[in-house]
């Protein structure tokens, strides 16, 4: 189970500061919530679905997390269809934005965690002027989906091993009831070792008094241009 894998990417996008991808992010995020209007939400969707192959993330990597995201759009976007009151040509609409609000706001935000490799999130964010310790909250935060799904994954194989069934032929209800007794204490499990961490860091006075991060990138004239294209997103949706 390989969720948000990072790995070394080349191209424009990868040779960005990560802290302009970020910013980007934080506009495109940030644009597309103070508008419900379909035409700058279309513009919107069509930036952000095209950071995607721009990052060199590929179809392989993000196909499930797509067919999730999907399903759950498809049905928010129905029942609010659904429950929404005016004309059918306001229904439709209100439809139609809520799908490209959705979208985007999926595609800006999944490209970050396949391109920003996990010990860079803290480095980051205290670039961007965050303090150290919710930087380094940002960054155990970061952390904590792929460790949870490793030790999750290793689990059922050792479960499966001393002859759980988990194969698909049992049937979903049934394997889901099955999940959810080895998905506890997982969680538990990696809850208690982000407090070992927290604790660590408390020992050793983390946060006590300004400290340096390694591997500071440059903010240069391309950051800059991006930085630009995501204001400029956010002054469309504001204007419309």
């Amino acid at each position: 189970m390989q969720v948000f894998q990072y790995r070394e990417r080349t191209g424009a996008y990868a040779a960005l500061d990560e802290r302009a991808r970020v910013l980007l992010t934080a506009c495109g995020v940030l644009a597309t919530l103070v508008t419900w209007n379909p035409a700058p939400l279309a513009v919107l969707a069509v930036v952000a679905v095209a950071i995607v192959p721009l990052a060199r993330v590929s179809w392989v990597e993000i196909r499930r997390f797509v067919f999730f995201a999907g399903f759950v759009i498809t049905l928010l976007v129905f029942f609010t269809w659904l429950t929404h009151g005016g004309t059918p040509d306001e229904r439709r609409a209100h439809a139609l934005a809520q799908s490209l609000r959705m979208v985007s706001l999926v595609a800006f935000t999944a490209v970050l965690p396949f391109t920003i490799e996990p010990p860079r999130w803290g480095a980051t964010f205290r670039g961007l002027g965050v303090s150290d310790r919710l930087s380094f909250a940002v960054e155990l935060a970061v952390r904590f989906v792929p460790t949870f799904a490793e030790r999750f994954e290793r689990t059922v194989r050792a479960q499966s091993a001393r002859g759980m069934d988990l194969s698909a032929r049992s049937g979903p209800i049934r394997r889901l009831r099955k999940l959810v007794p080895i998905l506890v204490p997982v969680l538990l499990d990696v809850i208690v070792a982000g407090e070992d961490v927290a604790d660590a860091m408390d020992l050793r006075a983390f946060g006590a008094r300004p400290r340096t991060w390694s591997g500071t990138r440059r903010f240069g004239g391309r950051e800059r241009v991006v930085l630009g294209l995501g204001l400029s997103l956010v002054a469309l949706a504001i204007a419309a």
